[in-house]
Parts: structure tokens; C-alpha cells; sequence
């Protein structure tokens, strides 16, 4: 079959959109922490019991990692579906099955590693490490894995 440059970009847009969206995450994570920050600083200090000490649960801080936690935790479906909707997407377009297969099975054997990973760490210790001073582990492999998905497909195609 004859893959144009079109079809090679159709087949690995899956992934090359999962490496946009991971990109931003970081970013998108620091807005969400903002805004709770902010309306946290907004609050009445009646609501945390006087004018005592803010409780360590109820810091700006620790809530903050919690939140960047659980947008990590709601991105891992759609960050591990997008190779394989493009290894899917370029079987159409003539890639060998071999290599399908193998994608395939790196990307689940990814998946219930990470998922083992990640659900058994506490979100303030998850959170606290990051991978170029800005990715948690799931957002630095989304980010590895999206885009070799779409490196190798575009090369074997």
C-alpha cells in the first residue's frame, strides 16, 4: 500500500495530540492551583475554626497536590488510549501487525504499571516528585510514550 505523508499524519495525530495536551498539563495543573489557592485565601477564617492555625489537611498546599493527584489520575485513560487509537488507526494504512502487536503490548504493560504505581503512592509524595523540574511520572511517560507511538508508526509506515 502506498502511504502518503497525509496518512502517515492521519494515522499518528492520536498521539501527537496526547503529546500537546501532556505538554500543557503542567500548566493547565498550575491554573487549577491558582484558582484554589485563591479561593481558599478567600474564605471566611470562621470556616476553619478561628483565627488558630490552618489544619495541615486544610493547607493551600496540600490540597494543591491533591488536585494536580486526581488531574493526573483523570488524564490516565484518555493518555493511554491515544497510542493505541493510533497503532489501531495506522493498521489501515498497512503497518505490520508484528509491530501492532508489540506497541500493543508495551503500552499495556505500561498501563498496570503505572496504574499499580501511581494508586499506591500517596498523592503529597506522588506529587512532590517531578521529572524535568515540572512532569509527575504519569505525565513524563504519557508524554515518552505518545510520541514514540507516533515516532515508530510514522517510521514504519
Amino acid at each position: 500500500m502506498n502511504v502518503t505523508l497525509a496518512d502517515r499524519f492521519l494515522a499518528i495525530s492520536p498521539s501527537l495530540a496526547a503529546v500537546v495536551v501532556c505538554g500543557l498539563a503542567p500548566e493547565l495543573t498550575k491554573i487549577a492551583r491558582w484558582r484554589i489557592s485563591s479561593m481558599l485565601k478567600g474564605l471566611d477564617s470562621s470556616t476553619t475554626g478561628g483565627s488558630g492555625p490552618v489544619p495541615p489537611h486544610l493547607s493551600e498546599s496540600y490540597i494543591g497536590d491533591y488536585v494536580e493527584y486526581v488531574v493526573d489520575i483523570a488524564q490516565f485513560l484518555p493518555g493511554f488510549l491515544l497510542p493505541v487509537i493510533t497503532v489501531l488507526a495506522s493498521l489501515h494504512f498497512g503497518l505490520n501487525v508484528a509491530t501492532a502487536g508489540v506497541l500493543l503490548l508495551l503500552v499495556l504493560v505500561a498501563l498496570i504499571f503505572l496504574l499499580i504505581r501511581v494508586l499506591g503512592t500517596d498523592p503529597v509524595t506522588y506529587v512532590s516528585r517531578k521529572y524535568v523540574h515540572r512532569y509527575t511520572l504519569l505525565s513524563a511517560v504519557w508524554l515518552a510514550m505518545n510520541a514514540v507511538a507516533a515516532i515508530w508508526v510514522a517510521s514504519v509506515l
